[in-house]
Order: structure tokens, then sequence, then C-alpha cells
């Protein structure tokens, strides 16, 4: 029986072999693609992105675009997370407190996606997407 089974699977190894269908390339592993070309692909995808944004909406569009994200939402988030634990502190509020009104702050923008699907499909104070 032995036998028999290896000359099945010959079979089918040679159907395979015999196949006129392309295989899809192989992806190359991190080992061969290297591990400068791996790390450096967010910069250059990020860089490639900044580029088609500019050619598509201009310089003046793309600086506005990064003041808005790095600058005012970026600077001002760390900024408040920076300094609300020493305000904290100098107001005498304890741990539980203090986490406590770290989450009412945060709460509007955890609702925002909730807002904004209901804004779509019922309007709010007469405004509708």
């Amino acid at each position: 029986r032995s036998v028999v089974k290896i000359v099945e699977m010959k079979r089918d190894d040679d159907v395979l072999q015999d196949s006129t269908e392309e295989m899809p390339p192989r992806r190359p592993s991190i080992d061969q693609a290297g591990w400068k070309s791996f790390l450096a692909h967010p910069f250059r995808s990020a860089a490639d992105y900044m580029k088609r944004l500019e050619a598509n909406f201009g310089w003046k569009f793309l600086v506005m675009l990064l003041s808005a994200y790095f600058g005012v939402k970026g600077a001002l988030y760390t900024f408040t997370g920076l300094v609300q634990l020493p305000y904290y502190k100098k107001l005498g509020v304890d741990g539980r407190q203090y986490q406590i009104y770290g989450s009412i702050a945060v709460t509007p923008f955890a609702m925002k996606g909730f807002f904004g699907t209901i804004s779509d499909v019922w309007p709010m104070a007469r405004y509708h997407k």
C-alpha cells in the first residue's frame, strides 16, 4: 500500500508541476528586502503621500493641513496632557478624582462618531449633512 500512495503522490506532484497557471510572485521577506528598507517604508510612504497631496491641492493646503494636525491638535493635546496632572495636584485632587475628570474631559471626543452617525440620519438643530 505504501508504494501505491507514493505513486499517487508522485502523480499529484506531476500535475502541479505541469500546470500552465503562473504562480503569483512571492513577496520578499524582511531578510531578503533588508532591514533598512523595511524600517524606512513608513517614512517613504508618508513622503509619497505628502507629494501627492501637494500635487493635487497645492502647497498652501498642505501647510494648513500639517499645521492643523501637528501644530494645533498635536501640540495642544500634548501641552494639556503635561499640564493637567501638576494642575490637579496643586488643587489637591486625588488620583481617583483625577481619573474621573479625565474621563469626563474626553467624553465629547469619544462620542463624536456617535453624533456624526445620528446627524447623518436625523437633522440635529436643523443641521443635516
